[in-house]
């Protein structure tokens, strides 16, 4: 998948490729179910294969990647955990904030009241201090080099 990933980024200029390894989980077994640690700590051991795969194709991606591991259970706690344990260079940080309306309750996803908890945990006064006091520089993939 990933080779075909790669040769349609290059082929339509998409410059940039999901990393889709997260960082060391932090948080304790019982925040964290068994089958998620156990899959990131698989995805550990293709790293480097995938590096060079998107490289061969002129892609790039970020140095760190959060947001697999707490998907639908994110709290202000956790995102101000986060962010004081980054390492230095480039993060995504994926998270899925919204209104759970009517539209959303209708839709194919899990992913529905727990919108609303994110969206409260990303506006949370406490988690805009602590990226302000760790010196993070908040930038969308279009202003990056």
């Amino acid at each position: 998948v990933l080779d075909a990933v790669a040769r349609l980024a290059e082929e339509f200029g998409a410059p940039w490729v999901r990393r889709p390894f997260d960082l060391p989980i932090t948080g304790s077994p019982a925040e964290i179910p068994w089958a998620r640690r156990a899959i990131s700590r698989a995805f550990r051991s293709v790293r480097g294969q995938f590096h060079a795969r998107l490289a061969r194709h002129n892609c790039r991606t970020t140095d760190w990647f959060a947001g697999f591991q707490f998907t639908g259970r994110l709290h202000s706690e956790y995102v101000i955990q986060l962010l004081r344990q980054l390492p230095e260079g480039t993060t995504e940080f994926m998270v899925h904030p919204g209104h759970c309306g009517e539209e959303l309750k209708a839709a194919k996803t899990r992913l529905k009241e727990s919108r609303q908890a994110e969206l409260q945990a990303l506006v949370d006064p406490r988690v805009k201090e602590a990226v302000r006091a760790a010196g993070i520089a908040l930038t969308p993939y279009s202003r990056m080099g």
